[in-house]
């Protein structure tokens, strides 16, 4: 029952913020809880946001003795979906979840309708399993399509988000230290396909660690360490990361050239530049940086004649890529606003490219899958751009690798 309670204050909400950021507050609100009741209640939440439109199409199905496909057209959004949920008692979602979550619930209609439906398997029924709401079915088949995937990627990509992805870490300095002391704690990882990077795959949090703490181990998904690994920045590169948010590639870029490159960073929200990025620097012992405040609508807010070797663009987007870390993103962001912030990728790449020198690199980056905030912003650009050419982009991550799904494309100016 609290779960539903929960999930009815959640989704009934003008705006939804993240999900890990409500929970903060409804724990704090909660102390008597212990670390067990918020771990349970945690992961309870997490797999009801994820398969939360498959467990609304499964209960009004199975009331009307139809099948989920027969509705898709009657919850074809997200406030119809939240609608319908109102109407869901909270047994009857807690009944649900047990069965999505794999559980063989006994003398279960509910679940025998379940084992019935998935005992056939179609590409419709993976989307459904894994809790992909109906209107980002066509979506995900143009990315399919995109990419030329085979059907078992197609597959695994999906099947990938019923499970959360993997902790990925990197060090930043003294590797042996980093190593000896992960030994020590016992955390289970292993080598990644990046030097300095691992997939950890159990122990407790990295912040107890005396080198995280140090600045010399951070966690870095997979895809997003090769988005700053291609900028192959180098000593006295002037780096610009327009878009840098908590720094997690800010750092990173200043790793890869040791600390003797010179960072510019810039985000719109200067709350995040200055509690987390400039620490996280700091903290790491770099100091070759500046930041500023930058709303991506003019270069005049910005220091003039600058000009850069490399330029990171890790534009705003649907964050589709990360759906399996943060499911809440299959309804925090609505299609609906996919023009607008189109408009906002492109406008970013439009301005940011007349600070780049004439053999610098301008690179494009997102953590999504939408073919029209990767593939299509890259053609639009070099339309609008026949100065420019494209070197190289791919999609990274899920389901060629067990990380979250990043894009990213390469561009340099015409010789």
């Amino acid at each position: 029952m609290e779960i539903n309670k929960f999930l009815q204050e959640y989704f009934t909400q003008e705006m939804l913020p993240p999900l890990d950021r409500h929970l903060a507050g409804f724990y704090k609100k909660r102390s008597q809880w212990g670390k067990r009741d918020r771990a349970v209640f945690t992961q309870n939440v997490f797999d009801s946001v994820r398969y939360f439109s498959s467990i609304v199409l499964f209960e009004y199905a199975f009331a009307r003795s139809e099948g989920p496909e027969q509705l898709f057209a009657e919850f074809d959004s997200r406030e119809k979906m939240i609608n319908a949920f109102l109407g869901i008692r909270g047994d009857v979602w807690g009944e649900w979840l047990k069965i999505f979550q794999g559980t063989k619930v006994k003398k279960s209609k509910r679940f025998e309708y379940y084992d019935f439906y998935f005992a056939f398997e179609t590409i419709e029924r993976h989307l459904l399993r894994a809790g992909v709401p109906p209107f980002y079915f066509a979506s995900l088949q143009k990315r399919a399509a995109q990419s030329a995937w085979e059907e078992s990627e197609f597959i695994s990509f999906v099947q990938n988000l019923q499970k959360k992805s993997p902790l990925w870490i990197r060090c930043n300095k003294d590797e042996e230290r980093v190593l000896s002391e992960l030994q020590a704690k016992d955390y289970e990882y292993e080598q990644g396909p990046i030097a300095h990077s691992w997939c950890l795959k159990s122990g407790p949090s990295l912040k107890h660690l005396a080198c995280f703490q140090d600045g010399c181990l951070e966690a870095q998904d997979l895809g997003s360490q090769r988005i700053g690994l291609n900028l192959d920045v180098a000593a006295g590169d002037r780096v610009w990361d327009v878009c840098a948010g908590a720094g997690g590639k800010t750092l990173q870029l200043a790793s890869l050239a040791q600390g003797q490159a010179q960072i510019y960073a810039t985000d719109i929200r200067d709350f995040i530049l200055k509690k987390q990025l400039i620490p996280r620097m700091q903290r790491a012992g770099f100091d070759n940086f500046q930041i500023a405040v930058w709303d991506g609508k003019s270069l005049d807010q910005l220091e003039k004649g600058k000009r850069f070797d490399k330029i990171l663009v890790d534009a705003p987007c649907s964050s589709s890529g990360t759906w399996r870390s943060a499911p809440d993103q299959r309804f925090r962001f609505l299609q609906e606003e996919l023009p607008k912030i189109k408009e906002i990728q492109l406008g970013l790449l439009n301005l940011v490219k007349t600070c780049l020198d004439d053999k610098g690199i301008l690179e494009y980056a997102t953590c999504s899958f939408l073919v029209e905030e990767n593939e299509e912003i890259v053609a639009e650009f070099l339309q609008m751009n026949p100065d420019f050419v494209l070197l190289e982009m791919k999609l990274e991550g899920s389901p060629k690798e067990d990380a979250d799904t990043l894009f990213w494309a390469k561009f340099k100016k015409k010789n």
